[in-house]
């Protein structure tokens, strides 16, 4: 056997090596997407972060952090895609009741009051609707459904890092490749 200087066997990582040393960066940019709960766009933005700072010194953090990050970016696609059609129902609620608020400072006369009952009573039209009732639950128990299926999936792509395997995420735009 020829040994080239730089070759030496002795120092050089195997693939289940390197993964093995870098294990806990695998579980971590897997358990990052947890930063969702606390920080808007969080479930992006903490394993872009253990990416950015160790894809370069490890190859299998590169590889997992790519697929974390395809995953989460994915996952919040489909999330504003289930909840476009909500602001259908919230937009024209709120769009009264910011009116209502407007009233509320200026001066009360005859006209403003008349105005106010009448913002309120479409306020009251608009919350009594079963139609709008049934449209906010659905999306409202879709977007739930979603948010628990991705830290479930975020916690099943750790453990399988944990052991030295591939993410295995489902559902997965492949943006970073």
């Amino acid at each position: 056997m020829h040994i080239v200087a730089g070759d030496d066997p002795a120092t050089e990582k195997g693939p289940a090596e390197e993964v093995g040393n870098a294990r806990g960066w695998l579980v971590l940019v897997h358990l990052a997407a947890f930063a969702g709960i606390f920080v808007p766009v969080g479930q992006i933005f903490g394993p872009l972060l253990v990416w950015l700072v160790k894809r370069s010194t490890s190859p299998a953090v590169d590889r997992h952090g790519k697929a974390a990050l395809n995953f989460q970016i994915s996952m919040t696609i489909y999330m504003i895609a289930v909840l476009a059609p909500g602001l259908v129902v919230i937009a024209p609620l709120a769009a009264e009741l910011i009116a209502i608020v407007e009233l509320i400072d200026t001066e009360f006369d005859p006209d403003t009051t008349t105005r106010l009952w009448e913002h309120l009573a479409i306020v009251v039209e608009k919350a009594t609707d079963p139609r709008s009732w049934e449209h906010l639950a659905i999306v409202v128990s879709v977007t739930a459904g979603m948010m628990v299926y991705g830290l479930v999936m975020a916690v099943m792509a750790a453990a399988r890092a944990a052991r030295g395997k591939d993410p295995g995420y489902h559902l997965s735009i492949q943006l970073l490749k």
